[in-house]
C-alpha cells in the first residue's frame, strides 16, 4: 500500500468518504478522529456485516471505483483508514 501522503487527492476523498460514512452509519469520523484505526465489526464500532457491505457498495458507486476481492478477503477493507488507503490507491491507479 503507498502512504496516503502520496494521494493528491486525499483532502478530498477524506470528506467524500466522511460523508458517506456519516449516511449510512450516523457516525462522524471526521470528529472522533480515534475511531479511524478500529476495526468497523469489532466492539467499540459495532457495525454489522450488512452494513458494511453497504458500505462497501456505497464506496464503490461514490468514487466509480471496484474494490478488488483481495483487498477484501486481505482484511484490509475493516477501517475507516484502511478504507480510505484504498480509494486513494484506485483513484491514483496504483491498485488494479
Amino acid at each position: 500500500m503507498i502512504s496516503l501522503n502520496n494521494c493528491s487527492n486525499l483532502k478530498k476523498v477524506d470528506n467524500k468518504l466522511a460523508l458517506l460514512f456519516s449516511r449510512v452509519l450516523n457516525t462522524d469520523f471526521k470528529l472522533d478522529e480515534s475511531k479511524r484505526n478500529k476495526a468497523l465489526l469489532g466492539m467499540e464500532i459495532g457495525i454489522l456485516p450488512r452494513e458494511l457491505a453497504e458500505i462497501l457498495f456505497s464506496v464503490e458507486n461514490e468514487f466509480s471505483v471496484e474494490i478488488p476481492e483481495d483487498i477484501i478477503n486481505d482484511g484490509k477493507f475493516d477501517t475507516y483508514n484502511h478504507i480510505l488507503e484504498v480509494v486513494c490507491q484506485l483513484c491514483c491507479g496504483d491498485i488494479k
